[in-house]
């Protein structure tokens, strides 16, 4: 079997343009998984987000207990290099991706955001859910690995 056949796909906020000053909170179940990858793409943004995070709680409807390492902004959300992963970095065309390690992690995680005031802003969210050793989470874990271009990787 390949690998990435063995991942539940989990759709948390579909591609949408979201209105101006909207807050999203968007919870998933991440029971019975190991491991997640977090996708967060960003497209025709009126402006970067002002909140820009995924938060975590042990039931249904309370994962609102923030993570610092996967909070936009935050000093604790960096890459390998140790450069904050910004909020300007949730702009026109750019991607952000969460490697988690679920087994440190609450039941339930979200994705929580607020659009700016003054127009539509487009982003969307997917996780991918895994068990095993299907990546390797140990290599830079706990920092996030940069790439070239609008887009960031972290492993937390």
């Amino acid at each position: 079997m390949i690998n990435s056949q063995a991942c539940k796909v989990v759709e948390v906020l579909e591609p949408n343009a979201i209105a101006a000053s909207t807050t999203t909170d968007a919870e998933f179940d991440t029971a019975n998984f190991e491991n997640a990858i977090i996708i967060m793409s960003f497209g025709a943004m009126q402006n970067a987000l002002t909140t820009c995070s995924i938060t975590e709680g042990d039931t249904s409807g309370s994962a609102d207990t923030a993570i610092a390492a996967l909070t936009v902004g935050n000093a604790a959300c960096v890459d390998v290099e140790g450069t904050a992963i910004t909020l300007a970095m949730t702009n026109d065309s750019d991607c952000i991706v969460f490697h988690v390690d679920l087994r440190k992690r609450a039941r339930y995680l979200a994705f929580n955001s607020v659009t700016v005031s003054g127009g539509t802003s487009a982003h969307s969210v997917h996780a991918l859910l895994f068990n095993g050793d299907t990546v390797d989470m140990s290599t830079n874990a706990g920092a996030a690995l940069a790439s070239t271009g609008t887009g960031v990787v972290s492993v937390v």
